[in-house]
């Protein structure tokens, strides 16, 4: 499509905002936190509320160092204007989503100088489902990816205006207080750029090493903050929690091509197109190929995002949101050529084409985030378990809340969201084997009930209440003889 009415030109990219901002925006606090990183989350800011000091965190009382604090100062601020709700601690991560379309969108106009380059590119992001659900949630992935997007925003910008590398340290400080370590990978970046475009003279600007040292400054007093508070104990757990999550399964999966097998899944059609236009990119720019420079960057650096958290032995899908507005940029800047020309030898079918996988790839991302089925389709292969979970969860967390008695919980791994909405007694996992102390509530999954791996000694019993019957939880009160 080529857009070269600039009115027409502004109208398609104000809708494309717009339908940013109702995708990010709309019903965000309409679900209870999800276990376990919102309900982790969302306890640590409340219990941080509570102390009134937003300099040091705790869980469940215990000095808590896994991630840096400035999503939990947004998350703070909101809550001073909403209350602390779902809405209010959702907020900030859900603006990313749309600075991060609007800096994709910057990007294709900067790296292509093709304006329809932009807002294909920003259009495939607010289409990709995994990364507005993921900015919908209380999660740092979407933040941090941002700021690496402003990072490498500034440095693209600095090849020409040096005065933009200033912005280089001012984006990786950012990254860093939104997700640690995650924040430095803008610097592979910039080597990947000056390697295929061959210049490293930024190296030598004055302008770069001033953004890092407005980086040190921006990241040193929170650091010395946490030495002074801490000591060894907060830099043993900030590099062995860095470390850790790269070498050991510290936390998701360890399947052999999960990512692969999630992008097939989960980021479709997009997964689908990227690889047809990567087959059409080797096949018709082999004699050019190192002269396509934008889009063999836009790869290649697509390419080491899903080598980088691929090789990892922590995998959870929501870690690769880095790679999408890049993948994004390829497929657009490799596709755009590869319409116009089919547009001239069969422009009906063409057309078809193009707006069916618009069409699609928008309604699908309508229906998955606000109306995901049960268990998904091949196209919407969403389903709405962790949502509907988690309201259980919340129903009996609020039920139980006004007793300060035992909690036994039975074949239920994530008990963060009961945990956040009963507040302040954390729940007890237990096995077959675990003596109740009664009076005590019991919850336990509908898993377990219907396979018989739990049976209570007499359910219809005087002495045992159900209190809440759910599609995944059961909740019993269970009271002395």
């Amino acid at each position: 499509m080529n857009i070269a009415n600039e009115t027409h030109y502004r109208f398609i990219f104000t809708l494309l905002l717009l339908t940013a901002l109702f995708l990010s925006f709309f019903q965000l606090g309409s679900s209870a936190f999800i276990d376990y990183d919102e309900a982790t989350y969302a306890q640590v800011l409340h219990e941080s509320l509570q102390r009134k000091d937003l300099l040091s965190f705790t869980k469940d009382g215990e000095p808590w160092f896994d991630k840096p604090p400035l999503l939990f100062w947004m998350m703070a601020a909101s809550v001073g204007i909403f209350g602390e709700t779902e809405l209010a601690l959702r907020l900030p991560s859900a603006f990313f989503i749309v600075l991060a379309i609007i800096l994709t969108w910057l990007m294709g106009l900067r790296l292509f100088r093709d304006p329809t380059v932009a807002l294909g590119a920003a259009f495939i992001l607010l289409t990709t489902t995994i990364f507005i659900f993921s900015g919908r949630q209380v999660r740092m992935d979407i933040p941090v990816t941002t700021a690496i997007l402003f990072t490498f925003y500034a440095f693209i910008r600095g090849v020409h205006q040096p005065a933009w590398y200033i912005g280089v340290g001012m984006g990786i400080a950012v990254g860093v207080l939104l997700k640690s370590v995650i924040g430095l990978l803008a610097i592979p970046l910039f080597f990947i750029h000056s390697l295929i475009y061959q210049r490293w003279d930024w190296l030598l600007s004055r302008y770069f090493w001033f953004g890092i040292l407005l980086m040190t400054a921006i990241l040193l007093p929170w650091l010395i903050q946490q030495h002074i508070l801490y000591g060894e104990s907060f830099w043993n757990h900030l590099i062995s929690n860095i470390v850790g999550r790269y070498a050991n399964p510290v936390i998701g999966t360890q399947i052999p091509f999960y990512y692969t097998k999630h992008l097939i899944k989960f980021v479709e059609p997009w997964t689908a197109v990227f690889v047809i236009v990567l087959i059409a990119f080797l096949l018709t720019g082999w004699r050019n190929f190192f002269r396509r420079k934008a889009q063999l960057t836009t790869l290649s650096i697509a390419l080491f995002m899903l080598f980088l958290f691929g090789s990892s032995a922590s995998k959870l899908f929501f870690y690769i949101a880095p790679l999408f507005p890049f993948m994004a940029l390829f497929i657009v800047s490799t596709g755009i050529p590869l319409i116009r020309k089919a547009k001239l030898r069969w422009p009906y079918m063409t057309v078809i084409t193009v707006s069916a996988l618009v069409i699609t790839a928008f309604t699908a991302t309508v229906i998955q985030i606000f109306f995901p089925t049960e268990h998904g389709t091949m196209l919407l292969p969403m389903g709405s378990s962790l949502t509907r979970s988690a309201e259980e969860e919340k129903i009996i967390g609020e039920l139980i809340k006004s007793e300060a008695i035992p909690v036994y919980i039975f074949s239920w791994p994530s008990h963060e969201t009961i945990n956040y909405y009963r507040n302040p007694q954390k729940p007890i996992i237990v096995t077959e084997k675990t003596m109740l102390k009664k009076p005590c509530f019991l919850v336990v999954s509908q898993y377990a009930l219907e396979n018989k791996f739990f049976q209570l000694n007499d359910p219809s019993s005087r002495n045992t209440q159900t209190l809440f019957e759910g599609l995944f939880l059961t909740l019993y009160r269970v009271e002395t003889i």
